[in-house]
């Protein structure tokens, strides 16, 4: 039944152009920066964070996010999900399934797992298009690419720990979507904790003092950079000056988004199973 109910739910957001559209405006920035930190930046020091295969780092890192509040894939994820789960109620298809003995937690659990096929399918997005770009700098650099510091198995784990760092979001993106019912609450109260209360936080808390400045290292975003960290170390990269900061070690980091994740999840599932969804 689960699974038969998530083939169905997926044509709903793979087969939006709201996507697809929103990939392209998301990734644009990504391949305008490269561009102009390539020819502005090519000394052998720099231009390794813009050519095949450090490239592809750096495409992970402007998917999450140079700073807090600055990850592309989290606005689009948060629209994404926002919209398509908001018109559920909407269009009452939430009622239409129940209406055929669904359980609302399974429900809720396939238009979850959804959303994080969204995310998977958006940093695959972010990586394959700043791949493709940093071979093309690599090429016009050296006339070849270099593939022998190219580690498949680090690549990928990089890919995980860049999704796993957007969960947070997504949960949020959720809870809010299902209390409100609205697709304009979600998304803008998604995109307004990222904006307006994560990059004030990380950016003032530092300066009342040390203590502080650990409570900045455990919002979503500080934990999502922690992980960033470990994406950098893997391709045997220095984190730029103006994104390292201090963050907790990777398997706090990795607990406390699972943390997050399932509370938002939980509190959803909670507030949806007691939904009166008849008007």
């Amino acid at each position: 039944m689960f699974w038969n109910v998530l083939r169905m739910e997926s044509d709903k957001i793979f087969r939006r152009r709201l996507l697809w559209i929103g990939l392209v405006i998301a990734i644009l920035p990504m391949v305008i920066a490269f561009v102009a930190f390539f020819h502005l930046s090519q000394s052998a020091s720099l231009a390794k964070y813009w050519i095949w295969p450090g490239g592809l780092t750096s495409a992970l890192t402007f998917a999450d996010g140079f700073a807090p509040g600055y990850g592309y894939s989290a606005y689009l994820v948060a629209v994404v999900v926002g919209v398509v789960t908001a018109q559920e109620y909407s269009w009452r298809t939430m009622q239409l399934w129940l209406s055929h003995g669904i359980p609302r937690p399974l429900l809720l659990l396939a238009k979850f797992t959804l959303s994080l096929v969204t995310v998977l399918l958006v940093i695959l997005a972010f990586l394959l298009v700043g791949g493709v770009t940093s071979m093309i700098f690599a090429y016009q650099l050296h006339g070849s690419i270099d593939s022998s510091h190219f580690d498949i198995v680090q690549v990928f784990l990089s890919y995980l720990r860049t999704c796993y760092g957007i969960l947070p979001y997504v949960g949020l993106t959720f809870l809010l979507v299902v209390v409100s019912r609205s697709a304009a609450v979600a998304v803008t109260g998604s995109i307004l904790f990222m904006l307006a209360v994560e990059l004030p936080l990380t950016a003032l808390l530092p300066l009342l003092g040390a203590n502080y400045a650990h409570i900045a290292q455990y919002l979503p975003a500080g934990l999502a950079q922690a992980m960033n960290d470990q994406n950098y170390s893997a391709a045997h990269l220095t984190m730029p000056a103006f994104i390292s900061a201090g963050h907790p070690s990777p398997t706090i980091a990795a607990i406390c988004i699972a943390v997050y994740t399932l509370v938002l999840f939980g509190i959803s599932l909670w507030v949806f199973r007691r939904q009166n969804l008849t008007n």
